[in-house]
């Protein structure tokens, strides 16, 4: 039996390392190298090799680092560790899928930065590959709302885990919005990537796109918290979250109800988002038009011609 090997899967050159015999002759491998990366990899639940079985159970340090094509991966379920950094800076990555059994598969132990910089990630599924509250709000976990520890909860997935994210949600709300700034430009000019206001306009957004995935993945979220993020929303992070929704969920129709229904969309304001949507937003502006006749106005007789 071979230590080392490389197969290509969906066109992706990967390399294994065996790491020791498993059940039924089957041997653990670790995932160490992807090269060549297509845009989806699915990581079979056992990899054949030469007349021989192997089942991954780890993705090894850096495995994928700076796999910029990839935006979509699925694991077996005998994957339970994944090495630092083993999704690093994969920048167009959007899910990741642990397959298995929805009652019984457990989020893997995570090394460091397994998706640091992957800031398109939206979510991880454990069991399934449809999302669902807990996938997504999974996903906000590591680069939007930077709190890891809530991977290797105990209580994952349970009531108590969501009030644990909402607390962690609260507690970065409270954070001034050009919280370590002034540590990173005693870094040194070359550490810093943004300039001052755009710091703080980042750090916004993405406080914005926390609480606008929370009110949209909203299982015990209690009525207190809905409220309060409610208000965020609607108050000064108002035209921070209306970018958000314009430059990464534009075609997301239910988020723009949701935006109406908070009372984020007004009589006051209205015209000025719909003069603000491009024609990418085609569908999203007809909605507003149609939002603004039913409960404002009978809209403008070139509202139409607008579309």
């Amino acid at each position: 039996m071979m230590d080392k090997f490389e197969i290509n899967i969906g066109g992706t050159d990967i390399s294994f390392a065996v790491l020791e015999k498993g059940p039924e002759g089957a041997a653990h491998v670790s995932l160490t190298e992807a090269r060549r990366v297509k845009s989806r990899v699915i990581i079979p639940d056992v990899i054949e090799h030469e007349g021989a079985n192997y089942i991954v159970t780890q993705v090894g340090k850096k495995a994928f680092l700076s796999s910029k094509s990839l935006q979509f991966v699925s694991l077996p379920e005998s994957v339970t560790y994944l090495d630092d950094w083993s999704f690093g800076k994969c920048i167009n990555l959007r899910k990741l899928v642990i397959r298995g059994d929805n009652e019984t598969v457990n989020c893997p132990l995570f090394g460091r930065g397994v998706f640091e910089d992957d800031e398109r990630l939206t979510s991880i599924c454990l069991g399934y590959e449809d999302d669902d509250d807990l996938s997504v709000l999974l996903g906000m976990v590591p680069e939007k709302l930077k709190s890891e520890h809530l991977f290797s909860a105990q209580d994952l997935g349970q009531d108590a885990w969501f009030d644990s994210w909402d607390k962690e949600l609260l507690n970065f709300l409270a954070v001034p919005d050009d919280a370590g700034y002034d540590e990173l430009a005693l870094c040194g000019e070359e550490d810093i990537m943004y300039s001052f206001p755009e710091y703080v306009s980042r750090s916004r957004r993405r406080k914005a796109t926390l609480v606008l995935n929370r009110l949209m993945n909203d299982y015990l979220l209690s009525d207190k918290n809905y409220e309060d993020f409610g208000r965020y929303i609607c108050g000064s992070a108002l035209f921070d979250a209306w970018e958000v929704i314009k430059n990464d969920y534009a075609e997301n129709m239910e988020m723009l109800e949701m935006f109406c229904h908070i009372g984020a969309i007004n009589e006051g304001n209205i015209d000025e988002f719909l003069n603000d949507m491009g024609e990418e937003m085609a569908a999203a502006k007809a909605f507003l038009i149609g939002y603004k006749r039913e409960h404002f106005s009978a809209g403008d007789a070139f509202d139409d011609l607008e579309l």
